[in-house]
């Protein structure tokens, strides 16, 4: 995990400072929820995947939902591995929603992205895992689709082996929110099947200093184990290219990477699901397997760890007091204060059991301020 890729993705040298700052502190930061108000979702529908986006005075969230049951199914028996939550592989949208309020409440507008239905295509079907960045006035929304493979040894697993990542690109985005953006015709991000194979899921991407681009992303090894990589391009719209793996399968195993650059600090950070199951939590990211974590890097390539390494556990706690324990708290993205590296609002995926109630949470944080004098572009 040592060396830089081909590309120079390494902070610039700068004076170091008499007294860096920490490393973000979440758990002091996160603020009380009010259910009523900052959790959104649809009935008969799966919410999932809420990535945030701040323009002109309101306040986006763009997620991924399908139907809940067998809604929507095929007729094909086979279709039953795609009822319930399971229908996300197959089934599942990228929606739009709107607030006057980074917390909410969010209303839902449209839907922005689905299924090509194309045999011929990549994106045969779904639209998942949605991640929203603005580079230079253009708008970019990462995604996920499928186009089953064969040859696997069960159809789920056709299916998981045929997922990668592409983007939608949008010169303004009004054009984004309106249908009006160009999807990408091939993959930007998938396994070369020499360091990463089987699939490509949850897309971050960030601008280095050095103006090129870092995407992580979760794959495969060689050996069916689930890793988070980091790819490396020259342009946001890809392609981008394995750099090196970043959190392997031993106690750092993480998924669902956001991933930033904080100007302030020189380091990269990215909040990410503890996904290491063994017992032994002595070395894991977390005390709690499912629990976020966030780690840190100072130059994209070798990462670990931060100096606060807990993010939130799989619960929340209300405005009334109490703490609700939660099944699943994932899928985290960030809303920064616009013009600083001061993250406002932590947007997750949240279920309280196995019912088919899931929601997207806005929880409210609160750091302290911080001025970037170079400005921050996503």
């Amino acid at each position: 995990m040592s060396g830089y890729s081909a590309l120079e993705i390494a902070p610039p040298s700068s004076t170091a400072t008499p007294q860096p700052l920490s490393d973000p502190d979440f758990p002091s930061a996160i603020q009380p929820v009010d259910l009523s108000v900052n959790a959104f979702g649809i009935d008969n529908y799966y919410v999932w995947c809420g990535t945030p986006a701040y323009h002109q005075g309101s306040y986006y969230k763009f997620y991924s939902r399908w139907p809940t049951g067998s809604t929507g199914r095929g007729t094909n028996p086979a279709e039953s591995i795609f009822y319930g939550f399971s229908g996300w592989m197959k089934y599942s949208e990228i929606a739009l929603a709107v607030a006057d309020n980074p917390l909410g409440p969010y209303t839902h507008v449209r839907t922005i992205l689905s299924s090509t239905n194309n045999a011929n295509r990549w994106d045969q079907y779904n639209a998942h895992n949605p991640h929203v960045r603005e580079f230079d006035g253009k708008w970019y929304l990462y995604y996920i689709a499928t186009k089953p493979a064969t040859g696997q040894s069960t159809m789920w697993l056709n299916y998981h082996k045929g997922q990668r990542i592409g983007v939608v690109v949008a010169d303004t985005f009004d054009d984004l929110i309106n249908g009006r953006g160009q999807r990408s015709a091939n993959p930007i991000a998938g396994p070369d099947n020499v360091n990463t194979f089987q699939m490509a899921v949850n897309p971050s991407v960030a601008r280095t200093p050095a103006g090129t681009y870092l995407m992580t992303y979760k794959t495969w090894d060689s050996r069916s184990r689930y890793i988070t990589v980091t790819g490396t391009s020259t342009s946001p719209e890809g392609p981008f290219t394995y750099a090196t793996t970043a959190l392997a399968t031993t106690t750092t195993q993480a998924e669902d990477p956001y991933l930033w650059y904080d100007h302030q600090r020189s380091r990269y950070f990215a909040v990410v699901k503890d996904f290491y199951s063994g017992a032994d939590r002595t070395n894991a990211l977390t005390s709690q397997y499912g629990a976020l974590a966030l780690v840190a890097s100072r130059d994209g390539i070798t990462w670990d760890r931060s100096g606060h390494p807990l993010v939130s556990l799989k619960q929340l706690k209300l405005t009334d007091g109490s703490t609700v324990s939660l099944a699943n708290l994932e899928r985290p993205q960030l809303l920064f204060d616009p013009g600083t590296d001061t993250p406002i609002a932590l947007f997750c995926a949240m279920r309280v059991g196995s019912s088919d109630v899931s929601k997207n949470v806005s929880i409210p944080l609160t750091f302290e301020p911080v001025d970037v004098a170079l400005g921050r572009t996503g």
